[in-house]
């Protein structure tokens, strides 16, 4: 049986204690142990749990702003062009759209790892999502920006096409 202790970081790190430029101090010095948890085979992190393939937010994050239909700001968009949003058992359902003719080609869905603008914040402000696509592998990072939902993609393709890797950033008002 493991033991493992564990605490906030603002309980750990000192405001008055300058750190170095790799933000490293003592932390054996500094560390006030707030809750002990013996982990029996299983590891459950105090933020997050597995969910049926989802990522579930355990402490409960608002996501209210995330979900919806959000469309391209730009109507001859060549990479995506639609994205939906959803939550199910408090997890981030992310069902993407790409550009393609005669209608959009549909992503399917994948799970949203959802995050917030602090520690402490309850309001999901972006969220990441990956994406096999049989001949190119697709990593979006997304937030909101003033209503704007601003996703960066990092594609790869992997069909020996010879095409370099691409980065795109393309901006989606919620309709």
């Amino acid at each position: 049986m493991a033991t493992m202790y564990y605490t906030k970081a603002e309980d750990v790190l000192d405001p008055d204690v300058e750190q170095d430029m790799q933000g490293t101090i003592d932390l054996r010095e500094k560390m006030a142990f707030k809750e002990k948890v013996e982990l029996k085979g299983q590891v459950e992190s105090k933020s997050k749990i597995a969910l049926k393939g989802k990522m579930a937010i355990k402490d409960k994050v608002d996501l209210s702003a995330l979900l919806g239909t959000w469309v391209n700001t730009n109507s001859l968009a060549k990479g995506i062009v639609k994205v939906v949003l959803s939550a199910s058992d408090d997890a981030l359902t992310v069902h993407v759209f790409g550009a393609g003719e005669p209608s959009p080609y549909d992503w399917k869905e994948a799970p949203g790892a959802v995050y917030t603008d602090g520690v402490g914040a309850k309001q999901a402000t972006s969220y990441t999502a990956s994406y096999d696509l049989g001949f190119m592998d697709v990593h979006l990072q997304t937030y909101l920006a003033k209503g704007v939902l601003v996703i960066a993609s990092f594609t790869k393709f992997k069909d020996g096409s010879g095409r370099a890797n691409t980065f795109t950033k393309e901006f989606f008002y919620r309709k």
